[in-house]
């Protein structure tokens, strides 16, 4: 997982200063495929508070997908048709780098605008 995608966003997110007085609390959960920690590209030890199959997904769930090199690796299929889950539930998701691609490839982007860079091959 690219640190450097998600760094300027996750501060935001957590700091009660960012936001008006009386505001919805935001719940930040990292999702595994597994509760095994993850490593992330700068080194960093991430453990999952929950699993693809514990999400519960509501119109309000925005999902952060940041960039990584194994984004077509098979161990992140569930996760990939798990963002087609948050859209048909009217909920938001936000593709990065590499996942833009790992979308396309398994044609959840097909109806929607979205921007790549990425010519990838099917998972």
């Amino acid at each position: 997982m690219a640190d450097w995608q998600y760094a300027y966003l996750l501060p935001l997110l957590n700091n009660d200063s960012f936001y008006k007085v009386d505001h919805d609390k935001i719940e930040l959960k990292m999702i595994g495929a597994d509760n095994r920690p993850i490593k992330t590209a700068g080194g960093l030890k991430i453990i999952p508070d929950c699993t693809v199959a514990e999400i519960d997904i509501s119109a309000d769930t925005v999902l952060l997908l940041a960039g990584a090199d194994t984004w077509h690796d098979k161990k992140h299929k569930d996760i990939l048709f798990l963002t087609e889950k948050v859209l048909l539930e009217n909920g938001t998701v936000v593709s990065m780098c590499a996942s833009v691609g790992a979308l396309n490839s398994i044609g959840i982007l097909k109806t929607r605008k979205h921007t790549s860079n990425d010519v990838t091959p099917k998972i």
